[in-house]
């Protein structure tokens, strides 16, 4: 599939607001917001392995998350996108992730996020969202 520059650049723009959708959404546990983001069947997977598949799983564990690390952050750089096939893309990027935001015991650790995306007609979506640590 041949993408034109202005097109790349169209779709950068694109991911760059879904990955900041899903960070404040997350943040603002917005859970259901969150799960906007993806497919009815997407999958996310936590940094320890846990494997939610669509919606619903990705709400509970996004509520289960809020329980456990209290106040978050979220903030991602580094984007870069390349394509799978003629409508899946791959997204990689950084993240740091800041757990117990406004407290004496706020802490953060430093992974990336290796997505799977599509267009669709009311934009795009993730189809699959990993979470991997960064060795210690």
């Amino acid at each position: 599939m041949m993408t034109t520059e202005s097109e790349l650049i169209n779709l950068h723009f694109h991911v760059t607001q879904l990955v900041s959708k899903y960070n404040m959404s997350w943040d603002n546990g917005k859970f259901s917001e969150v799960a906007d983001c993806f497919t009815e069947d997407g999958v996310f997977v936590a940094a320890n392995g846990t494997r939610c598949e669509g919606r619903d799983a990705i709400v509970a564990f996004g509520k289960q998350s809020l329980e456990l690390f209290g106040s978050m952050r979220h903030l991602t750089s580094n984007h870069v996108i390349e394509n799978i096939s003629n409508n899946s893309w791959r997204h990689r990027c950084y993240m740091l992730f800041a757990m117990g935001v406004g407290t004496p015991e706020m802490s953060s650790v430093t992974a990336h996020y290796d997505d799977e995306f599509i267009v669709t007609s009311s934009g795009l979506l993730f189809t699959k969202r990993v979470v991997v640590l960064d060795a210690a």
